[in-house]
């Protein structure tokens, strides 16, 4: 497997975020076209990086091929937000990887606990957060899905 590069999220990066969002999301079942609901994946300085949380990009070479965030939550929590994978990279392990990323800068904020919601259509990150040591916590039902919501502790080394 090709070595996997991940950073910080850099401004010159929106482009290919909003392209990788909406072709994950549309292969995924879960795109219902630009709305209010993904104004923080336009504007990642301010929902992400200026609020103690943070935005990873994962790149081979120059193509951005898995990305994540952190948005924090009350009681050293933060929320893993947009973990995405191309789709020409799912079976791959890069999920993994950007998910390990994201706990581990997790912890460095001083997070004690990580969650994620996905819906019940997204059979890759259900099974992706199961083997990762994640635990169905409860559900959200909403009028256009389920949400079910995953939790982590985190190591306190």
């Amino acid at each position: 497997m090709p070595e996997l590069h991940i950073r910080r999220y850099l401004p010159s990066d929106q482009e290919a975020v909003w392209r990788l969002h909406v072709l994950a999301s549309q292969e995924q079942g879960v795109y219902s076209g630009s709305g209010y609901w993904d104004q923080d994946i336009r504007e990642i300085e301010q929902s992400y990086l200026s609020l103690n949380g943070d935005f990873l990009t994962g790149w081979l070479g120059d193509r951005l091929v898995t990305m994540g965030g952190l948005l924090p939550w009350p009681g050293h929590r933060a929320e893993v937000k947009r973990l995405q994978v191309h789709p020409e990279f799912w079976p791959q392990g890069y999920g993994k990887i950007m998910l390990a990323a994201l706990e581990q800068r997790a912890g460095e904020l001083g997070y004690h606990t990580i969650h994620i919601e996905a819906s019940s259509i997204q059979l890759r990150i259900r099974h992706l957060l199961e083997r990762c040591g994640f635990a169905n916590v409860g559900q959200i039902e909403r009028s256009d899905a389920i949400l079910l919501i995953y939790e982590k502790l985190l190591n306190s080394d």
